[in-house]
């Protein structure tokens, strides 16, 4: 009906990241952190963490071969899974890098899947991640804390298969928002 009104043909394009509403809405965010004295190192990585008695002192971070520490009160951990190099694989293992926390897997790697890949239920693998308490601050098994000013958000969350339930950015935005207004004393 509105391809007859407007006289003209609607179409879907595929287009590779990253897309123009994305880049306006990533400079449009970028300008605001900026005047609210956020500050951006860009082509940075987060190596290594400094941590002293279940507490985050800084983070190490590599950029241009320099390596600084940078600290803070609290931090925010959203590096991603698996496939984004969040969480890395060994023989029998899974592990996040930056904080050293060992995530409990099968040991058999065979059993970390269903043998049909594209099988209807979730994939073991996916739902991989660091537990945690209601706070996102991560967790053992026995539900002890392990570093009391982390929150962990998004992806390097257990429990969720992120393609199967198509809940990604859901699942990212809402856990980053918590974790932001839990971390700014927000009252609700």
């Amino acid at each position: 009906m509105l391809q007859q009104d407007l006289k003209t043909t609607f179409i879907e394009v595929f287009s590779l990241p990253p897309a123009i509403t994305g880049l306006r809405l990533n400079k449009m965010l970028v300008s605001y952190a900026k005047k609210c004295g956020v500050e951006i190192i860009k082509k940075a990585k987060v190596i290594a963490a400094e941590v002293v008695d279940n507490k985050c002192k800084s983070v190490i971070v590599e950029s241009h071969g320099r390596q600084k520490k940078f600290y803070a009160d609290d931090f925010i951990l959203a590096t991603g899974g698996i496939y984004g190099g969040g969480l890395i694989a060994g023989i029998g293992s899974l592990k996040e890098p930056i904080f050293n926390i060992d995530i409990e897997v099968p040991e058999v790697q065979t059993d970390w899947s269903d043998k049909k890949l594209f099988s209807k239920g979730k994939q073991l693998f996916a739902q991989f991640g660091i537990e945690v308490n209601n706070n996102l601050v991560p967790i053992t098994k026995d539900g002890k804390q392990i570093i009391d000013n982390l929150k962990i958000v998004g992806r390097n969350l257990a429990g969720y298969d992120f393609c199967y339930e198509k809940s990604g950015n859901g699942v990212a935005l809402i856990t980053a928002y918590k974790a932001a207004m839990d971390l700014c004393k927000v009252v609700r």
